[in-house]
């Protein structure tokens, strides 16, 4: 009887930590089939000029495997959606009017209307962020938008929710805009590179060390794959006996992209060149019309998803100083020429001085440089070589740690 008693005690604690195991496993992992509510992230962008929604489109690509992640124009989609903020609506196509023209001298008196209006709206604008998170329930806000952060940090504050700003330009001065108490614990600034030309130009804002993290820019995944240089040629049907030169001149850059095309057209030796369209296809007849002589090579690509293929195949790259295309460049290991014919636009004022700083390319102030540039970078292999040699940063892995740091 005892040793009947004594088994029934062993066997009844036995099945009671069997039991609390199991409960404890299934709160750590849920049963095949219970449903796990996702945290949800708002994810801020822009419309204006074309970098800032392929970032934005990199940055929820690289997250929706593990959260819900809504992108909103904020202009438009939030602020645009109050009937006393209607005007917000219009401001981004009064900015691509103008960037399209090159009128890049109203454009940077047009940020200093928008530095002033948003500093002056800053309590409304903060209420009416605060309104929409808190309604669609969200766990998380990443702002990519130049001017709103101040705003934003407010009401993931008064939220107390994680909030991170992910810049999409070197020079981030209109991203620190308004920043207030930076010292908030849920906040982290995130910085493409750690180089103390781009953190001198947010010193205003007083963000501590600790806030501040470089983790590289947000670019598409396939910027980051290896590429078969020569598969790439004869998919394209590029020639491989001659130098490349691409021109991407970006979605609103057409007039330039002619006139580098005629220019290119007198270059005295042997090469091939990439003309991008993009979504200009009026060009490709225009164009056409220009007349090459024979050993200078030319393929027209018009909208394409695969620019980082041409990118990897070119010798050398002639583009604006937009941040997106220089960023694509230097992942892509390609010298740059940069036009900087026009005055810089002042939150891409810093891209010619720090690609002058580390040797990756030169800058273009004329055209008729042009000649003299491009046979400088096709024969000098220190851009080449700086290039290769500069650090390797892992954007979606430290994204990704930075996010379930928070929600851990």
């Amino acid at each position: 009887m005892k040793n009947f008693i004594l088994f029934f005690i062993i066997n009844l604690v036995i099945n009671c930590y069997a039991i609390v195991e199991i409960q404890a496993s299934h709160l750590a992992n849920p049963p095949i089939g219970t449903k796990v509510a996702r945290k949800k992230i708002l994810v801020l962008s822009t419309k204006g000029g074309g970098g800032n929604t392929c970032a934005a489109n990199a940055v929820a690509s690289y997250l929706e495997k593990d959260y819900d992640i809504t992108v909103v124009n904020v202009i438009c989609d939030v602020f645009g959606c109050c009937n006393s903020l209607k005007p917000f609506s219009y401001a981004e196509d009064c900015y691509n009017f103008l960037l399209k023209h090159r009128c890049n001298f109203l454009i940077n008196f047009y940020n200093y209307c928008g530095l002033f209006t948003f500093k002056l709206l800053k309590t409304v604008l903060t209420n009416v962020l605060y309104t929409y998170i808190k309604s669609h329930k969200f766990d998380m806000l990443i702002s990519m938008t130049q001017y709103i952060n101040g705003v934003a940090l407010d009401a993931a504050k008064k939220l107390d929710i994680p909030f991170l700003v992910i810049t999409t330009d070197l020079n981030t001065a209109t991203f620190a805009h308004d920043i207030s108490d930076p010292n908030y614990k849920k906040f982290n600034y995130l910085l493409p590179f750690e180089d103390e030309l781009l953190t001198d130009k947010i010193a205003f804002a007083k963000i501590p060390k600790d806030k501040i993290k470089f983790i590289g820019y947000p670019l598409r995944e396939d910027f980051f794959e290896c590429k078969d240089a020569n598969e790439i040629k004869k998919k394209w049907g590029i020639p491989t006996n001659k130098p490349i030169a691409m021109v991407l001149m970006g979605s609103i850059g057409s007039t330039a992209t002619f006139m580098y095309a005629y220019r290119l057209s007198k270059y005295k030796k042997p090469l091939h060149i990439i003309i991008c369209l993009g979504k200009g296809e009026w060009l490709r007849e225009k164009i056409k019309r220009i007349k090459f002589p024979p050993h200078i090579t030319v393929s027209l690509v018009g909208f394409t998803n695969k620019i980082s293929d041409l990118m990897a195949v070119s010798d050398v790259l002639i583009t604006k100083t937009g941040s997106h295309s220089v960023c694509e460049a230097m992942q892509s290991k390609v010298p740059l020429i940069l036009d900087s014919i026009n005055p810089s636009l002042e939150w891409e004022d810093l891209n010619p001085v720090y690609i002058d700083k580390h040797q990756f390319g030169e800058n273009l102030t004329d055209y008729q440089d042009i000649y003299d540039w491009l046979d400088k970078v096709l024969k000098d292999k220190k851009y080449k070589d700086n290039l290769l040699s500069q650090r390797v940063y892992n954007f979606s892995h430290e994204l990704k740690k930075l996010i379930s740091g928070f929600f851990d």
